[in-house]
Order: C-alpha cells, then structure tokens, then sequence
C-alpha cells in the first residue's frame, strides 16, 4: 500500500485532498500555502503556477502537510501565521493582553475584535501545528504575518490575479495568495538564501 493510500485510510481525506495530495507528489518540488483556522485553505503553486486548490478540517491539515514533507524532494509551506499580526489600536491590544492572560472579556467585545481573539486562541494553535508538523517532516516553513499577502479577494479578483479558472471559497484564495508571494518561490529555489538550521524564516509587515 502506498503512503499516499495509507493516509487517504486513516484520515478520511475528502477527495479535493486527495487529489490535491496526487498533485504535488507528482510535482516534487513545491510550495503548499495553508490559511489556517476551522476549514483551513491549501494551494499548491508548482513553478510559480497555481495548480490546486483544497480545503480540510483543522485536524487534518498537519497531517497531510507532514505527508507532503517526507514524500516530496522539497517542499516550502508557506501559513499565514495570526500571531505575526503587530499593528492593533490600543482598546484591541488591551482585548489581547486579557485573552492571553485568562481574564474574561465581555461579549460585545470579543464580537468587535473577533478576528484579534481568534488569533489569541485556535487559528494561532492552527498555524503554529502546521508549521511543527512541516518541520519535523523536514520541509521548509514560512511564517507570514497577516498583511503581508492581498487576501480577502473576491473570487472575480482571484481569477485575474492568479488565472485560476475553477472553483474556491475563500479559505483557498487566500491559502494561494500566500502562496504566490515573490519570498515563498526564492524560498524554494535558494533555500539556503533564507533559511538557516531551524528550516524557517519569519516575514512581518
């Protein structure tokens, strides 16, 4: 039985998944870019080309990560990494301070900060799985802050930008835009320009 199989078995992969796992096995060397968080984005950009799209649960996007990373002659995963963001308003910050710190924090302000809280909390835990995962495979990590890559694109925008011409949600755009980044395609021709022993290389805003 091939790895391939193997994990398609004990994971129960959707067939995007699969069919996303088939395509950078076939491509050797690539970079897969991970939106994470509770339906966590994937892309695969094969020599500057978007070539798939793919979207898994949480749980299982480490695993097919660390898959690709011992199957492939090199691998970059570029995660947009939440907990890279640095510019916030003072009454944000303060929101993050007590989240991290265990203090309650009301309702109606969580709600007008939720994307700060999320990535105090599970997107953050997200990111930092997929990373591991794709480290201790061996592969090459990015680590984007948010801002870095035009996310957020409508589908319409996504298609001139990139010339996809299939489906995707949002999740998937913004996984290839990280992707597509100019750093993530020197990263995977010269990794030695970027990366040291720890394999990563961290780029803010």
């Amino acid at each position: 039985m091939s790895a391939t199989v193997e994990l398609r078995a004990a994971v129960a992969l959707p067939a995007s998944v699969g069919a996303f796992v088939d395509a950078a096995e076939a491509a050797g060397s690539a970079v897969v870019g991970v939106d994470p968080g509770v339906t966590t984005g994937m892309a695969l950009v094969v020599s500057g080309q978007l070539v798939a799209l793919a979207s898994a649960p949480s749980w299982a996007a480490p695993m097919v990560v660390a898959h690709l990373a011992t199957s492939m002659r090199r691998l970059v995963v570029a995660v947009e990494d939440a907990a890279l963001r640095q510019h916030y308003g003072d009454d944000e910050a303060a929101v993050y301070r007590a989240l991290l710190m265990g203090q309650r924090v009301s309702k109606q302000r969580l709600h007008r900060y939720r994307g700060r809280a999320m990535g105090a909390g599970s997107v953050r835990r997200d990111a930092d799985n997929v990373a591991q995962a794709a480290l201790h495979g061996g592969a090459y990590v990015l680590r984007i802050a948010p801002g870095v890559a035009r996310t957020k694109v409508d589908g319409k925008t996504f298609a001139m930008l990139t010339g996809w011409q299939g489906r995707s949600n949002s999740h998937e755009r913004d996984a290839a835009m990280v992707a597509l980044l100019p750093m993530a395609r020197i990263a995977l021709k010269q990794p030695s320009s970027l990366f040291g022993k720890e394999r990563q290389y961290i780029i803010k805003k």
